[in-house]
């Protein structure tokens, strides 16, 4: 990665103007608070609040009682052309770093430093970004499940495969963030929405209530049905 430019805002501005940049740009919101319209997204930003702007898109800034802010421009960053917002850690680890590159910048001195610290900031950011990937790819599959999961055609495998990221690793990050695997999450939907329908006293045969609740075989539910409440579908009330 190169460094292109770094700067700050005039303390307390209220605005910025629409504007582009030929590379990528992290700005660091040190204080205030307001709204970022970048392209057609609206982005809520606050002390701490970092935000990276892909290359070519333009971003403007409001606020109603001002805002100071810090910003990187850099090139060589490999990382998917969309706009991420991301939060700076309690501590304010990354603010630190871009002061000392923001004042190492205008000392105009030490340029390998600079380059050095740019480095280290977006080596803190990258592991941000990366698991602001997963959980979006989590939240991907578990509203698939949900839209799917009375389909008795519906293949997980094959909708955990439509995802960009290895189904290991995928599962195990369903698991961490919904405690629960993708697969014990769709039976998890499908058990709870076969006792609402078995609760209703609809006089559906349990057969009926499989194949609602995503099952062909309802034998196979049975089993499933009585290994998750203790009891089959036909003593369920």
């Amino acid at each position: 990665m190169k460094l292109e430019s770094a700067g700050k805002s005039s303390p307390n501005r209220k605005t910025a103007r629409a504007h582009t940049h030929p590379c990528w740009e992290l700005i660091y919101h040190a204080a205030g608070s307001g709204t970022m319209v970048m392209g057609d997204q609206q982005v809520r930003f606050g002390e701490g609040t970092v935000v990276l702007c892909p290359p070519g898109m333009a971003h403007d800034k409001y606020t109603e009682n001002g805002f100071t802010d810090y910003y990187i421009q850099f090139s060589g960053f490999d990382c998917p052309h969309r706009v991420y917002v991301l939060q700076d850690s309690y501590d304010r680890r990354l603010l630190q770093l871009i002061r000392v590159l923001h004042g190492t910048y205008y000392e105009n001195t030490a340029p390998s430093v600079c380059e050095s610290l740019t480095d280290a900031i977006l080596g803190i950011v990258k592991p941000m970004l990366e698991s602001q990937e997963q959980s979006e790819y989590v939240r991907m599959l578990r509203d698939t499940i949900i839209d799917c999961f009375t389909d008795p055609d519906f293949l997980l495998r094959e909708a955990m495969e439509k995802i960009p990221l290895n189904s290991d690793h995928l599962r195990r990050r369903f698991k961490a963030e919904l405690g629960m695997t993708p697969g014990e999450y769709l039976t998890y939907l499908r058990m709870e929405y076969a006792k609402k329908r078995l609760n209703r006293d609809e006089k559906l045969t349990v057969a009926e209530v499989a194949f609602r609740a995503g099952y062909y075989d309802p034998l196979y539910f049975s089993r499933a049905f009585k290994k998750y409440t203790g009891v089959p579908p036909s003593q369920w009330k």
